[in-house]
């Protein structure tokens, strides 16, 4: 029998899903290029935008951030000759430039529908090479973030030989470990951190292997040490091999698109050798040191703990007193702040975003899966097939673009983009009122029966 408080939910249930899905869904496809799946991207300002043009770059700001500016303007007219010369190019294009005064503010940027959680420090759009950094207040990080993003623009013009030619004839980009250790290459010189991690990974043997970074960094056990990896790995191939080696790896790369090809042609080694000769020369390096110096277990105490759930932990930051410590963690399913006194390791206090990691990733399996089962791909658009799949936006982009060329098949893609959108975003919602509906029945069955007492009693 049908629980009595249920019925008015599967009747709601029933009435949303027979209302007329195309007008409802068209308002869900254009939220959904503002914002990821699952996350709502709320404006709460109206940005007040102003430009400045140098020679090299399109730079938007807000008037009260005119100082600012200015002064981006010069750490990336610097960075520009700086990396123009490494990589021996020029970019094709003005790379447009935003710049937010807070990583508040920076989370309403429309620019990518992705939601930006905290501890990302900027990014850089790699279809309309747009750079989106905010300030976090310190100089010297922004503008090693600013290098590091123009970097990556340097790098999305040499692979793909301009925006255009990007949507024209796609290019896969370079593994990650080469792409940010690249960037990582052009901004500055190894710092004391840098040191410390790297230190500390050869001496406990959590070096990760290059195979691993190979491949996607998603499921990384440590994407930080990841990241420092890659940049040792940049200035190991600059030094034993010449600095003119990292400008030619992209070029290398446009024609050789696998790894151990690329180093093969480029070194004359593949990554596995690579990987042991980096090893081995790590080892040499920090080895010595241990017969100096004491464990670290004789001298410190461990502050983070883990609990029953394995837990990593992110971007440290220390109060100005040196006693407390913030650090981002994540058991792979929510994230929280952490703050923790450091006299005790005691855990003052945790901020949890309940994000509804499981239900984002349910939902954007089944659009996913949906919309590439569904989309026809006109036979004049068959060479961006793997491009137009992967990504709605691209695909609408692409179209477009078709049609300005004059090829009316750039209609017909347009259209079947947005009705497998649809589709897909159909099939998330009832998806997902069938998991609302599942939480309300396991709630009615978990609360409690007991009877209210009588107005007698």
């Amino acid at each position: 029998m049908m629980l009595p408080r249920l019925r008015p939910i599967l009747v709601l249930l029933a009435a949303c899903l027979m209302l007329p899905l195309p007008s409802i869904a068209q308002d869900i496809v254009s939220s959904q290029l503002r914002q990821g799946f699952g996350r709502n991207k709320v404006r709460y300002k109206e940005f007040d935008w102003h430009f400045v043009e140098s020679e090299h770059l399109l730079l938007h700001y807000e008037p009260e951030f005119e100082d600012l500016a200015d002064r981006a303007v010069g750490y990336l007219e610097d960075a520009y000759g700086h990396i123009s010369t490494i990589m021996r190019h020029e970019l094709s294009t003005k790379p447009p430039i935003v710049i937010f005064k807070s990583h508040y503010e920076f989370q309403q940027t429309n620019i990518i529908q992705s939601f930006l959680p905290p501890g990302v420090a900027g990014f850089a759009e790699p279809l309309r090479y747009r750079m989106v950094i905010p300030f976090s207040g310190d100089l010297d990080d922004f503008r090693n973030v600013l290098v590091h993003e123009l970097m990556h623009i340097f790098q999305y013009d040499i692979v793909n030989r301009g925006p255009v030619k990007r949507i024209s004839n796609p290019i896969a980009n370079p593994p990650t470990w080469i792409m940010e250790g690249m960037a990582e290459f052009a901004t500055q010189e190894s710092n004391t951190i840098d040191e410390m991690v790297l230190r500390d990974a050869v001496l406990t043997d959590q070096l990760i292997p290059l195979e691993i970074m190979n491949s996607s960094w998603n499921y990384l056990p440590n994407p930080f040490l990841a990241y420092k990896q890659s940049h040792s790995l940049m200035e190991y191939i600059a030094a034993n091999f010449g600095p003119e080696k990292v400008s030619r790896i992209l070029r290398v790369w446009d024609s050789q698109t696998d790894t151990d090809k690329l180093l093969e042609r480029l070194l004359d080694m593949d990554m596995q050798t690579l990987d042991e000769r980096w090893q081995a020369y790590m080892r040499k390096k920090y080895w010595p040191l241990l017969q100096d110096r004491d464990y670290v277990s004789e001298f410190a105490t461990r502050v983070l703990q883990d609990d029953d759930i394995p837990r990593l932990y992110m971007a440290p930051s220390w109060s100005l007193g040196g006693d407390m410590l913030a650090t981002l963690s994540t058991d792979g399913v929510e994230q929280h702040v952490d703050i923790i006194r450091l006299s005790n390791g005691r855990l003052v206090e945790r901020l949890t975003e309940v994000g509804g990691a499981l239900g984002i990733a349910i939902g954007g399996s089944v659009l996913n899966e949906i919309y590439q089962s569904t989309i026809t791909i006109p036979a004049s658009a068959s060479a961006q097939s793997g491009v137009i799949q992967e990504s709605f936006p691209a695909a609408i982009t692409i179209g477009q673009r078709m049609l300005e060329l004059g090829n009316p098949e750039g209609a017909d893609l347009i259209l079947s983009a947005r009705e497998s959108f649809i589709e897909g975003m159909v099939g998330a919602c009832i998806v997902a009122g069938f998991v609302a509906l599942l939480a309300a029945i396991i709630v009615k069955w978990k609360m409690p029966h007991d009877e209210l007492p009588s107005e007698e009693a």
